[in-house]
């Protein structure tokens, strides 16, 4: 054997050097891509006073019960050309219907497009929200006082 008849491949034609060069690079490329991920989408805070906010919720669901023994129900009839909400509350006989309501209505998935609502009573149990025009999709609203709370779910086209 002479020295002259041993032939050596260049590096870039090894596949050993691609393999090490491939997964270092692919880590590299995975964090760039976990951190743009973790600056771009907002998670929201976490609640700081976390047994506060639970007895919040225990709150809250004392009001809805208080509502569905009153019998309260909600129809909802939108009219977007005058950008008006108009909700019709029915409960037992006996229930005291107040002045004004005031709610929220959130969209299912965008947190952006929730309005808070003030409603007015226009009726004997009809209330009234002006300036509320709603994109389609699916939206919660979420009417009450200190003593009660009704929740319905509403699909707009």
């Amino acid at each position: 054997m002479t020295s002259g008849d041993s032939t050596e491949r260049p590096w870039q034609r090894e596949p050993f050097v691609w393999m090490v060069i491939a997964f270092p690079a692919a880590a590299v490329i995975g964090g760039i891509v976990t951190i743009y991920l973790a600056v771009v989408s907002d998670d929201g805070l976490v609640v700081d006073d976390y047994y506060k906010h639970g007895l919040e919720i225990n709150r809250l669901l004392d009001r809805e019960q208080t509502a569905a023994n009153a019998g309260l129900s909600l129809l909802i009839d939108i009219d977007n050309n005058s950008s008006s909400l108009l909700l019709t509350l029915s409960a037992n006989p006996g229930f005291v219907y107040p002045a004004e309501i005031e709610g929220v209505i959130a969209h299912a998935t965008r947190e952006g497009l929730d309005e808070p609502l003030h409603l007015q009573r226009v009726g004997d149990n009809v209330y009234r929200a002006s300036g509320i025009t709603l994109p389609a999709g699916r939206w919660y609203v979420d009417i009450g006082t200190n003593e009660w709370r009704v929740t319905k779910r509403l699909v707009t086209n």
